[in-house]
């Protein structure tokens, strides 16, 4: 595990954004939704939902720009 890893997460913001996604009922819908497009699709469609729902910066003060959106994706993908 790197320094930069949290939770079994690539990073922090990825695991914060991944919170974020998941803790309203709509969001977690419109996000399962976005993962059952193509790859590159699907990450845009969660940017949007992410940017939409915090503004660009998540309530903890994330940036999007260290986000592994792949990651969470597959996350989405397995669950």
């Amino acid at each position: 595990m790197s320094d930069d890893e949290y939770n079994g997460w690539t990073n922090w913001e990825t695991w914060n954004v991944n919170v974020w996604l998941s803790n309203e009922e709509e969001c977690w819908k419109n996000a399962l939704a976005a993962s059952l497009l193509p790859d590159l699709q699907a990450t845009e469609r969660l940017k949007y939902l992410t940017l939409h729902h915090t503004r660009a910066v998540t309530g903890d003060g994330v940036t999007m720009s260290k986000v592994n959106w792949s990651e969470i994706l597959e996350g989405l993908r397995d669950a």
